[in-house]
This record gives C-alpha cells, structure tokens and sequence, in this order.
C-alpha cells in the first residue's frame, strides 16, 4: 500500500514543472511568505490546506455518492520511478503501461485520471500533514492528483485530489516493503520501483472507508497555489508502522538540508462550506 503511495508523489511535482519552469520557492522560510512571493493566487480566499472542524461540516449524503475507480486500479503497473523533486517524493502515473487509471462518480462532473501520487510529512510522529481534523495534524499525508480533460484550461474543479491522512502507530504492521529497496537521495534523483497495484494502497474494497469523506472547493498547496482543486479529504486514516514513516525521510534538498516537514500551514476558510458524505462522523 505505502509504495503504491510513494509513486503518486512524483507526478505532483512534475505537473508543477511542466506548468510553471523555473518556479522558485521552498518551506525554509515558512509558508506564509508565499502570500507576498506569489500573492496573485496564494493570497486568494480559497486557499488549501484547511483545518476541518467536522461538527460545522454539511450533511451531502445525497449528492456526494461512492467513487467509481476502473479496474485498471486493480492490476500491477511497472516501469515506474520514485523522484526526489526537492519539495517532496513523487510517482508519475501519466501513460504508465497504457493504464486507464481513471476515477468518477464520488460528487465529481465526470472522469478524472490519476496522473500522480505525492508526499507530505513531518521529522516526527505528530506533525507532517497539510489538513487537520479538528485541530488535529497528522504524521503525513498522501496525494493522489486527478485530471479532467479540460484541466490546461485552468478551471475551477478541473484538477481533483483524494488526499488520505497517514497514522504512524509504533506496534503497527509494517505492509510497504517497497521502502527497503529505497535509500537517501537527493534533488532530481530517481529510485526505480518494483511492480505494484494501486489497490495494495488504498483499501479499495473497504466500502466502511471508502465511502466517508469530505469535500470543499480550494487551491494547490504549492506555489503558484491556483484555485482549481475539488478536495476529497477521507476521514478514516492509514496505517503504517513508524519504520516505515521513518523511511519516507530519505530525501535532500537542493541545499542538502534533510527532506522533511514539506507542509503548508492551514489557510482561513472564508466562509466556504466544508461538505461530509455521511449523516454522522465518527472517526477511528
């Protein structure tokens, strides 16, 4: 499940590449001057991550359905790198072995395929991910970016990502022994990954957490932090062993400072309303 993961950050990265060359910014200096380096959108009133208060959420039981994800999901996808892109680790999953990686359904307007798989974490075992829950951070969470057709048109809801918060319990399994094969690299670097299936990561036939999610309008977490995201924050966490959490630190910056707390601070909410795809919550 956790390599299925570590191969979504990649695309991430790259699609930020490929949009904006040269791009210049970091988390050194905290991430509140991204509102003064970049302030045309990262100043903006829909900005991410968001703290989620989950007793001021929106029943939308009705309007906010399962997701439907191909069968493409289920099946060994190889050939594939993980990239150390300076920001975070990442896997592209753009025309991997001609998979139809695609997801619908789930209160979104149409199809959307997955293109990469990105992550967010702390040095410990209490901070590292972009959304809280009820004032509450996580040690990481993994993206996994969508698009529509239409997202190089820049449109509001032409980019959507399934974010999953990551718990990191001490006597945990450990499930991802593809971080074994994974050792300290630096910016620009790519480590080669065995196959795998995305259904090892996310328990895709768990309808108890697949069904229960929010969802709100918002932005990207990085600069230039467009507004064009439909967020899926599900509300049930993932589980790996603090091994594990400890291998996701591998990378270097370009400064050659450890890769780690790679996480924006929560941005106001502005009266946006937060939406819950179950009448009551109860989280684990």
């Amino acid at each position: 499940m956790f390599r299925e993961l570590l191969v979504f950050a990649a695309f991430f990265g790259s699609l930020y590449s490929k949009s904006i060359p040269n791009l210049k910014w970091s988390y050194t200096n905290g991430t509140e001057v991204w509102k003064e380096d970049f302030k045309e959108n990262c100043a903006g009133k829909k900005q991410s991550p968001i703290n989620i208060l989950s007793h001021e959420t929106e029943n939308a039981a009705d309007d906010l359905p399962p997701f439907k994800f191909s069968d493409a999901f289920k099946k060994d996808i190889s050939d594939v790198n993980l990239t150390n892109n300076g920001h975070s680790l990442m896997v592209s999953l753009d025309g991997v072995n001609d998979h139809d990686l695609t997801i619908s359904e789930g209160g979104l307007e149409g199809e959307y395929k997955l293109s990469m798989i990105h992550f967010h974490f702390g040095e410990g075992n209490n901070s590292g991910s972009e959304h809280t829950i009820d004032n509450i951070q996580s040690p990481a969470e993994i993206h996994f970016v969508c698009t529509s057709d239409s997202f190089e048109k820049g449109e509001m809801g032409k980019l959507a990502v399934l974010s999953f918060l990551v718990k990191a319990p001490s006597l945990a399994d450990e499930k991802f022994n593809i971080l074994q094969h994974i050792s300290v690299f630096d910016t620009g670097e790519k480590t080669e990954l065995p196959a795998f299936s995305l259904s090892s990561i996310i328990p895709l036939d768990n309808s108890h957490f697949m069904e229960r999610y929010y969802r709100y309008q918002g932005s990207l977490t990085t600069p230039k932090c467009d507004e064009i995201v439909v967020w899926t924050i599900f509300i049930h966490p993932l589980y790996i062993s603090y091994e594990e959490y400890e291998k996701l630190q591998v990378g270097l910056t370009e400064d050659g400072d450890k890769l780690v707390n790679n996480f924006r601070q929560v941005q106001p909410l502005n009266g946006r309303k937060v939406l819950r795809s179950v009448s009551h919550v109860h989280r684990r």
